[in-house]
């Protein structure tokens, strides 16, 4: 194919090339295995003497044979690799290929398992046992080979590797059978462990292991498999082989060096643990014969060096236990017995090395196994001080388990030296049992101390237990001294630490709980039984000798029971005396240090553990007093009452004692609480109102006295005290009979102070004064939680039984109410305070009784209605709020039921105060005039009504104007009901269901869905008043009215469902029939804001993961285009019906509907609204009715018009008299989101209106609509009956006066207008010269009309057609210019220009000379020729500029230039101020960058002049963002892009919205780039020069970032856009480096100039260049150009272009080389000859005096000279 001859196989010494599979064929066939061992013999190492060794890879399948080879290799994975395929190939194949493979996997299976990759010995040992479960029986001939290293691997060191090894051993031979397979094998077995354990285990080691770390790890695992296995044969080989075992193996390894050496081999610890664990069945099975050097040696060994490996000294000290019990003269063995207790001393010393476990079984043991000579009482002391030794070390006092267990250790040591006969045991138990209580009672750490102390006590309770018990069945006096002394330890080692006490809290502290948590665990640890041992016994295995034991079991717990109790008596005697001593030297402590607040509250836990009369009568005894109530009277009275030993806690043990006293003794102390101050008093009270004390009479009585009753009144007035709040609290509660615990009068100086309390607040809070603000506050602070104490005192109150208690409950709630209404308008903690008091106001409400809350209710309401009109100055949202928030308090959580009849009593009681509040004037008044001028609602009807009558009578020019109280009172109540209704319907975001529904379910309530319905009228007439009111003097309340209202509306449409919704809306279709124009108006706006909130909440789910569980509620908010209303009963449904348009045909079906269609689906619903309208009638008078029109039905054309396709109703009758639809089609006409169905709208408003005002003479209209049908975009009938009727004048209002104009007609006039712009704007150009005719003079007559009656342009009915004439007006200008230039139209626009333009022109400006009277009254007053020059924009606001520059440097006078950043407040003084500087220099760049031509010079000169842009970049660098300045003067971050718009765009204004402080930032950094970019920046330039080297380092780096770059953008962009403008000329941009190149090509040469636009450009000015040897021409001229006028790169190039053409042009040429230029350094002609004035390159006349060889000039031949 092309490509390279393949080259033949490389070869080396004429060698066959390599090939894998003849080198596995070699490997398969080779019978020697020097590859795994290395041995120098080269023959291979025979693990056992009895096999020979054969070819082993005979009669394998290919599988095997691969994965055999693989066994070779030396990498670890190939090995891991293979050994997995091998198991799976056993696994899934032929157990005959298994079986043949045997031999092969035996023989590698032997050094796989010692392999140094602890994976491959894993894997190793995972397929052998798949090997050995595949083959079972037939392993039987390999067994011998495969057995010995089995039992090395299964104690391997990889925990994994060995534990599949032994699960494998075990399944193979379960039960017996491994003693079995150890017999049959024994000899291999021997063999194997005597070669490995006497030096030859290294020979088994493959060369391949070349690191000596690794070989080193191989033979330490082989030592110790092979230890094990040595350990396993001797515990499992039969005992009838033991004389072949030891004779065979035992013997001859206890007589090698090497095995013996493996004891002190250092580098592996699991060795020598493995060492003592086979040593140790050696001396267990073959003790006795063993010589005794050998036991020497062996017990040297064990005891020879110190082990500091806890699992190694385990395994050391179990085989010296052996050695001990199975070694009857043990001792002589040992050489040195001394060495073996200090072994034994030196591991407890060092707390076991970590593991306390092991002393536990070794401890006991081995004390009773050693001889008598060493048990003295030296050894005793030196194993105790060990013990306590180890119990400092750091690690077990970290571990709770090992400290456990090496106390238990203890007790169990200290408990065997009680059993022995010595005389010493006394005196070393107690020197024990106190060093102990020392040791645990002085452990710095409090919760080791603890655990210690409460471990260590159950243990000591567990001795004297033992001790008590033995003493009284062995009746041993040594038991009964061993008792007394743990006393007396306890006792006076408890003593001796509270005699070294310190006064510091802390430490008294820890000694008393230490000391109570010392006896508490003594009593209960001694108390408690000891657990029986349950067993389970088999009925069938039930014995006669299981029998007798049970019966003795049973006999010996009978006698237990009656000994328990006489010990637990005898020890709780004895520890009852020590706790009195203890107590009593604490009480001495106490009083001499004068520190009972820091002993008594911790021992008052003691006193309460181990109350009785015994214990207390010690105490006064000790004191000296008698009886028990001497205590109190002498020792704890004396210290209540006086200052250094006073505290609560003596109160709590003035009332333990109480119950020994009688009734006498206690009524002498309660009334000698009168002497103890009023802290002391509170705590008696607290005390005694607990339930044990108010029950007996005495305390009683002292509740009700004059003591409690003034305490109770003091504490009323602590309402910052939550400790005394609780306190008063529980003083006004009521016991369990409902009776009252404290007296009358007390409860009601109560309840009076309070009330008195919260009015003074109050009064506080109502100061309006600065210098009472402060004070204010802290009272309306400190009210709000006198108001939540008094709640809650009134809940308490509220569950007596008094009435008088109840009147006092209510007039304190009526208080906390008055006072929550006052702090409305505090900030949020505050408010959050007021907030709780408010709900423990709600809390207490159930507790009094229904009468009692009805009328509280009732004052609520009240008070609430007053507070919110209470000021109607200015807009106060919050007081709304506020006040709404307290309903769902006063009414209660609603009821989630249907009728929520809970709340709707009390809810229309405080709507109905709130509707009784009503403005002078209705605001609805003034917004339906509004709706009417701007033709949203037509009135051509309801001439009856009051509103229509006011309108259409305003005929003056003064008409009364909307009020500022007015709408504040209207404000007030809309925002009140809003707020209702979104806290009363407000969801609680608890997790539960039905929280969630609250909105749903009250919102199906037909008050509050009424009341909703209410809002939302209420919201359609402010959104009027917010669009047409802009320039209304208070327009800043209806626009945060409508803000608030569309925050609140949006809220409560998201909480509501499909099904709420329908509902509601059903409700506002049946409020169709009440009295108001708005309430379509409130329908549509309904629907447009509920599916606002649904796309919303869909926007929202559609970024969440979609689920394919969807709600169903989602599936059902789809905008639903079928207005369908909720009918009531029968027989309007069957109305309805009969009413539904039919279809005609089936293929009309299938037909797309146009937009026409469209609208009626929408709409149909509305042709139940007449039905709805005539059934109301008939019991009120609805405003929508047209009782006053005239209409018998007998019209003749009226039944030929198809009113369903030209209006959308059935018949005439409908179309007159359903108001509803008219009104809903003229919400349609306005809210409609569909251009075309707005445009439907607006025509259906406009023939029904024409309609109602010609009913009495309609028949020439009804003619037209008959004959031609009606077309919203080709309106023929209203053309052909204009020019039909005879009296259009009267009918159109064309071209007659307005005065005296029926108000209908005006109306009908200015909806035919309406129409007809919206015709225009739609149809214009595509309108036939009929429509356009009808359009031209309907507007040329309109504006005659209204040019007659200009002088009543402010009447509603005059404003609404001027207003409909200049719509139109507008449009149809906008649409001729639209249709300028095409030939089509050139006779439509010629005659507009001749004849109506004129006309209409003249009579527009007639009008505007009466609407703008001043303005050109001023203009008309100036004499034209002495009209001054208009002056620039700049020079306009000269002055202004100047002041506020002023102003501005004032507040920046402390912002330093590059250190300290401008911080504006907004709204203050210098925010104020430097808005409106920038505000002002923004105009007026913006009005200067408009200027062109000389222009631009002189407002660059009048800026340079007034030095307009020293000041803007001086104040716009202070005023500067804290990132940009940060920038700028510090190298800060780089701008982000996000701000670097902010240099070349205007940021967001709106007249509407409050500037915040980061707008004043980004107008600086926007006048900084319209500075330099204008004609400001010569004088940028300038300042920059003089500037601090900050500020102009500074100014620089912004520049270059933020301005350069734009600008030259701008700059190469305009260059590019214009370049074809340069004649002759050659552009070439480089933007990367911002340079310019021109050539010119002129006269035959190409001259060359370049533009370099600096980094910093403009603060740099360009710098031009030509190349060498060119003739400079302007430079000079462009530099000046560019740097002093500011000049562009494209003005600079058209003036270097234009000036060297005219000087080319102006310059001679040179007749010796007929050009301009001289082509070699680009000179013009300068010698001039004399004689005929011709002028010469002077290079070219040197050649030609050259060539001529004379000095003659070329033209006239006359001499140089």
């Amino acid at each position: 194919m092309g490509g390279k001859t393949k080259q033949s196989q490389r070869t080396k010494n004429n060698v066959r090339p390599s090939s894998s599979g003849r080198s596995a064929e070699l490997i398969q066939n080779a019978t020697n295995v020097e590859q795994y061992f290395g041995l120098g013999s080269g023959k291979a190492p025979v693990l056992f003497p009895s096999l020979a060794a054969i070819n082993v890879d005979q009669g394998l399948t290919p599988e095997f044979s691969v994965c055999f080879k693989k066994f070779t290799k030396k990498d670890p994975v190939t090995k891991t690799k293979a050994l997995q395929e091998l198991t799976e190939l056993v696994k899934t194949g032929n157990v005959e290929d298994v079986e043949a493979a045997l031999p092969s996997w035996t023989h590698h299976y032997q050094f796989l398992s010692i392999d140094s990759d602890r994976r491959v010995r894993e894997a190793t040992q995972t397929c052998h046992g798949a090997v050995v479960g595949a083959c079972g029986r037939r392993v039987a001939p390999q067994l011998r080979r495969l057995l010995p290293a089995w039992l090395l691997a299964a104690h391997d060191e990889h925990a994994p590797a060995a534990s599949a090894a032994r699960a494998h051993l075990q399944s193979t031979f379960p039960e017996g059978k491994l003693a079995e397979a150890l017999t049959f094998c024994k000899a291999e077995i021997v063999a194997v462990l005597n070669d490995n354990l006497t030096g030859n285990a290294e020979h088994t080691r493959g060369k391949r292991i070349e690191e000596e770390d690794d070989k080193q790890q191989q033979l330490s695992r082989m030592l110790v498999g092979t230890l094990h296995a040595l350990a396993l044969l001797l515990a499992r080989l039969p005992a009838a082989h033991g004389p072949w075992l030891w004779d065979g193996c035992v013997h001859p390894l206890l007589l090698h060096n090497h095995f013996w050496g493996l004891a002190r081999s250092q580098q592996h610890m699991r060795v020598r643990s493995a060492w003592y664990e086979a040593m140790a069945r050696i001396i267990e099975r073959f003790s006795s014969r063993i010589p005794l050097p050998v036991g020497q040696k062996a017990a040297k060994a064990l005891v020879a060096e110190p082990e500091r490996t806890a699992a190694v000294a385990a395994q050391r000290w179990a085989a010296l236990l052996v050695l001990m019990k199975n070694v009857e003269e043990w001792h002589t063995w040992l050489e040195k017995k001394d060495l073996l207790i200090t072994r034994l001393l030196d591991l407890i010393e060092n707390g076991a090395w970590g593991e306390a476990r092991l002393l536990s079984g070794l401890l006991l043991p081995l004390l009773a196994s050693l001889p008598l000579d060493l048990l003295t009482r030296q050894f005793y002391t030196k194993l105790f001080d060990a013990m306590f030794t180890g119990l400092d070390n750091k690690n077990l006092l970290k571990s709770k388990s090992e400290r456990q267990t090496w106390l238990c250790n203890m007790c169990e040591c200290l408990r065997h030296l009680t059993t022995q006969n010595h005389d010493y045991v006394v005196e070393m138990t107690t020197y024990v049992h106190r060093t102990w209580l020392e040791k645990v009672l002085n452990v710095e750490d409090t919760q080791t101390r603890h655990n210690m102390v409460r471990h260590s006590m159950t243990l000591m309770a567990s001795l004297v237990k033992y001790w008590l018990s033995k003493s009284k069945l062995e009746n041993s006096d040594k038991c009964d001294q061993l008792t007394r002394n743990f006393w007396q330890n306890i006792c006076s080692t408890i003593l001796t630490q509270i005699d070294k006490l310190t006064v510091e809290k802390d430490d008294i502290m820890q000694s008393i709980e230490t000391h109570v948590l010392l006896f508490k665990t003594l009593n209960t640890s001694f108390s408690q039984d000891t657990k029986k041992k349950l067993s389970i016994q088999f009925e069938d295995l039930k014995t006669e000798k299981n029998e007798e034991l049970s019966t003795i079991d049973a006999n010996e717990e009978t006698t237990t029971d009656e000994s328990d109790e006489q010990l637990k008596e005898r020890f709780r005697h004895n520890l009852n005396d020590s706790v009195e001593r203890t107590c009593c030297s604490y009480f001495d402590f106490a009083r001499n240090k004068e520190v009972s607040q820091s002993v008594f509250p911790l021992l008052t836990n003691l006193l309460v553990e181990f109350d009785s009369r015994k214990l207390f009568a010690a105490l006064a005894k000790h004191f000296g007093a008698e009886p028990v109530y001497g205590l109190y009277d002498a020792v704890l009275r004396p210290w209540l009452a006086g200052d250094t030993m006073r505290c609560k806690a003596l109160v709590d043990v003035i009332f333990l004692v109480v119950k020994y006293f009688n009734e006498e003794e206690q009524d002498s102390m309660f009334n000698s609480f009168q002497q103890f101050p009023p802290s002391v008093v509170e705590w008696c009270i607290q005390v005694t109102l607990s339930p044990p004390h108010r029950r007996s009479p005495a305390g009683r009585r002292w509740l009700r006295g004059p003591v409690v009753a003034a305490t109770v009144l003091a504490l009323c007035r602590r309402e910052e005290d939550e400790r005394a709040a609780g306190l008063l609290l529980r003083c006004l509660a009521h016991d369990d009979a409902g009776e009252l615990l404290v007296s009358e009068a007390a409860v009601e100086g109560v309840a009076s102070a309070v009330c008195a309390r919260l009015e003074a607040a109050q009064a506080a809070d109502a100061l309006g004064s600065r210098l009472a603000e402060l004070a204010a506050r802290a009272a309306g602070a400190l009210g709000s939680r006198l108001a939540e104490l008094a709640a809650r005192a009134a809940g308490a109150l509220g569950g007596s039984a008094s009435d008088s208690a109840h009147a006092h409950a209510a007039l304190m709630l009526h208080a906390v109410f008055r006072f929550r209404l006052r702090m409305a308008r505090l900030d949020a903690a505050d408010a959050a305070e007021a907030a709780r008091a408010c709900g423990q106001w709600r809390a207490a409400l159930p507790a009094l009784p229904a009468p009692r809350r009805a009328e509280l209710a009732t004052q609520a309401l009240l008070d609430l209605q007053r507070h919110v009109f209470c000021d109607l100055e200015e807009l106060d949202v919050r007081r709304i709020e506020a006040a709404a928030s307290l309903c769902p308090h006063i009414f209660g959580a609603p009821a989630l039921t249907a009728d929520s009849g809970a709340v709707g009593p009390l809810s229309r009681q405080l709507l109905a105060l709130v509707d009784a509040v009503q403005p002078d004037t209705p605001v609805e008044l003034f917004a339906l005039r509004s709706d009417c001028i701007h033709g949203n609602i037509v009135l051509t009807f309801q001439r009856k009504n009051e509103f229509c009558k006011i309108i259409s009578s305003t005929c003056e020019k003064t008409h009364q104007e909307l009020s500022k109280h007015d709408l504040n009172v209207y404000v007030y109540k809309t925002l009140f009901r809003a707020y209702f209704l979104r806290k009363m319907t407000q969801n609680v975001s608890d997790g539960s269901h039905a929280h969630d529904a609250r909105c749903d379910v009250l919102l199906n309530d037909s008050h509050f869905k009424e009341q909703f319905c209410t809002l939302l009228y209420e919201y359609a007439v402010i959104r009027t008043l917010f669009d047409y009111y802009a320039f209304w003097p208070h327009y800043e309340t209806i626009v945060q009215t409508k803000q608030q209202l569309d925050a609140l509306l949006n809220d409560i449409l998201n909480d509501i469902t499909i099904e709420t919704k329908d509902a509601i809306y059903s409700c506002l279709t049946t409020s169709l029939t009440k009295e108001g124009f708005y309430w379509p108006f409130a329908r549509k706006l309904f629907d447009i804001k509920f599916d606002e909130v649904t796309s919303k909440v869909k926007d929202e789910l559609s970024k969440e993961p979609e689920t394919s569980n969807a709600s169903p509620e989602n599936s059902e908010m789809e905008p639903n285009n079928e207005l369908d209303y909720t009918l009531d009963d029968e027989d309007d449904a069957c109305e309805n019906l009969e009413n539904t348009p039919v279809e005609s045909t089936s293929a009309e079906k299938h037909t797309e509907p146009t937009f026409e269609q469209h609208l009626e689906a929408k709409l149909k619903s509305f042709k139940s609204d007449s039905k709805s309208n005539k059934k109301s009638a008939k019991g009120n008078k609805s405003v929508l009715d047209v009782s006053d029109t005239v209409f018998d039905g007998t019209t003749k054309y009226a039944d030929e018009v198809q009113w369903e396709q030209v209006i959308g109703l059935p018949t005439f009758q409908e179309v007159i008299t359903n108001n509803a639809y008219y009104l809903n089609l003229q919400a349609e006409a306005r809210y409609s989101s569909d251009e075309s169905l707005r445009f439907l709208a607006r025509s259906r408003v406009t023939l029904r209106s024409m309609l109602v005002v010609l009913l009495r003479n309609g028949d020439a209209l009804l003619r037209e609509l008959a004959r031609q049908g009606w077309e919203p975009s080709r309106p023929r009938a209203f053309i052909s009956y204009y020019v039909n009727h005879t009296d259009r004048k009267s009918f159109m209002l064309c071209g007659r006066s307005l005065v005296g104009a029926p108000w209908e007609h005006a109306m009908s006039t200015a909806a035919l207008l309406d129409y007809l712009g919206e015709l225009v704007a739609r149809e214009g150009p595509a309108l036939d010269s009929m429509y356009w005719d009808f359009v031209n003079i309907v507007l040329s007559s309109l504006m005659d009309s209204l040019a007659q009656t200009a002088s009543r342009w402010e009447c509603t009915n005059v404003a609404t057609l001027l207003r409909a004439a200049t719509g139109l007006l507008a449009r149809v200008e906008a649409c001729l210019r639209a249709l300028r230039g095409r030939p089509a139209c050139a006779e439509l626009l010629q005659e507009w220009d001749d004849i109506f333009y004129p006309e209409i022109n003249k009579h527009l400006l007639k009008l505007l000379l009466l609407v703008l009277p001043e303005a050109l009254n001023k203009w008309a007053a100036a004499d034209d020729e002495r009209r001054p020059r208009p002056a620039l924009c700049c020079a306009l606001l000269g002055n202004a500029l100047d002041e506020l520059q002023q102003l501005a440097d004032a507040a920046l006078a402390d912002v330093t230039l590059g250190e300290s950043v401008c911080e504006l407040v907004p709204f203050s003084d210098s925010h104020s101020a430097t808005l409106g500087y920038m505000l002002l220099a923004a105009a007026a760049l913006g009005q200067s960058s408009l200027a062109r031509g000389d222009l631009r010079q002189v407002v660059a000169e009048r800026f340079r002049e007034r030095k307009y842009a020293d000041g803007l970049v001086w104040c716009a660098l202070r005023l500067l963002p804290a990132d940009v300045a940060a920038y700028a003067f510090k190298g800060g971050a780089p701008l982000g892009a996000e701000r670097l718009q902010c240099f070349h765009r205007l940021p967001a204004l709106d007249v509407l919205e409050r500037v915040h402080g980061g707008v004043v930032g980004a107008l600086a950094c926007y006048v900084l780039t319209e500075t330099l970019r204008g004609p400001g920046a010569a004088g940028a330039r300038g300042w920059c020069g003089v500037a601090p080297a900050l500020a102009e380092s500074g100014l620089r780096r912004l520049v270059a970032a933020a301005v350069t770059p734009e600008l030259v953008r701008a700059q190469l962009r305009q260059l590019q856009d214009h370049a074809h403008k340069l004649q002759d000329a050659r552009i070439t941009v480089l933007r990367n480096r911002a340079e310019v190149r021109c050539v010119l090509a002129t006269d035959g040469a190409e001259l060359e100039l370049s533009l370099a636009l600096a980094a910093d450009h403009p603060l740099t000015p360009p710098a031009v260049s030509t190349p060498p040897k060119t003739p400079p021409f302007v430079n000079n001229s462009l530099n000046i150009f560019l740097a002093s006028q500011n000049g562009s790169v494209l003005a600079a190039l058209e003036m270097w272009t234009k000036v060297v053409k005219s000087r080319l042009q102006s310059s001679p040429r040179c007749y010796v080389c007929y050009s301009r230029l001289h082509v070699g350094n680009w000179s013009l002609p300068k010698t001039k000859c004399q004689q005929c004035r011709n002028k010469f390159h002077s290079t070219c006349l040197r050649k030609w005096f050259q060539t001529s060889r004379s000095h003659k000039c070329p033209m006239c031949r006359a001499d140089f000279g």
